[in-house]
């Protein structure tokens, strides 16, 4: 989908960083924009299923958000 592209690009351009589900929110759905943390896991969740062959790993950290790294 074209969200699920926004958010691989976006985890593609910053990798190995630790990104919080606001900033995720910000520059992956827009400013303003009022989704849930749920729809963002949600999304995140496709994506991962999508990459299961991947050489990459979307990793959830508890209580901050998502890291994306080369498994």
């Amino acid at each position: 989908t074209p969200t699920e592209l926004k958010l691989a690009g976006y985890f593609l351009k910053n990798q190995a960083r630790q990104l919080s589900r606001d900033e995720l929110r910000e520059q992956v759905w827009g400013a303003g924009v009022s989704i849930s943390d749920r729809v963002i896991d949600n999304q995140v969740s496709r994506l991962r299923s999508k990459m299961k062959e991947s050489k990459y790993n979307i990793r959830s950290i508890r209580g901050v958000g998502y890291c994306f790294e080369k498994k």
